[in-house]
């Protein structure tokens, strides 16, 4: 997974994504034909180019649209948050955030609580993860919050918090 910005379409119909962190341009293929706009911001699963024929990379899960941020947003998500992955150097941290997150499903939790509508063929999400004001399904007493987990004493402290409070809605 990974957080791009939509650079444009082509002619032949693929998709120029560029990823926020690694300043890596792809040339992409959207599997379920969903084009997307230039300035987008995506949260998506690329494959590589099949069979290592030519370069044109896939998208292999339903794109998700994060609408109220932008390419600076996301630097700056990712220069608060790397250090807390705790591996270096920093595309190691990116590979074990976007893979992993810093808590078990933290990227589902994300969705969850970012989620603003769909179609059939896109997602879309609303603010970043750090920033739990801005998601439209944040609520203290019900989601863990994402953007207080700074360490790994903090990652099993919100972890017991948000067990303790499901517990409670029995």
């Amino acid at each position: 997974m990974g957080i791009y910005q939509h650079y444009g379409c082509n002619d032949d119909g693929s998709i120029n994504l560029y990823e926020i962190f690694t300043h890596k341009e792809y040339k992409c293929y959207s599997a379920n034909k969903y084009q997307g706009k230039k300035g987008e911001m995506w949260l998506v699963r690329l494959a590589p180019p099949p069979f290592e024929m030519g370069d044109l990379y896939i998208t292999i899960t339903t794109p998700y649209i994060i609408y109220n941020t932008k390419q600076k947003d996301w630097e700056d998500y990712f220069e608060k948050t790397l250090p807390k992955v705790g591996k270096n150097p920093p595309i190691l941290a990116y590979n074990e955030l976007m893979k992993y997150g810093l808590i078990p499903d933290y990227w589902n939790e994300y969705i969850f609580q970012a989620y603003s509508n769909h179609t059939d063929i896109v997602i879309f999400l609303y603010g970043i993860p750090d920033k739990s004001e801005d998601l439209p399904h944040f609520n203290p007493d019900t989601c863990i919050d994402l953007s207080k987990i700074q360490s790994k004493e903090e990652k099993k402290k919100a972890i017991k918090k948000f067990m303790k409070k499901r517990k409670k809605k029995k």
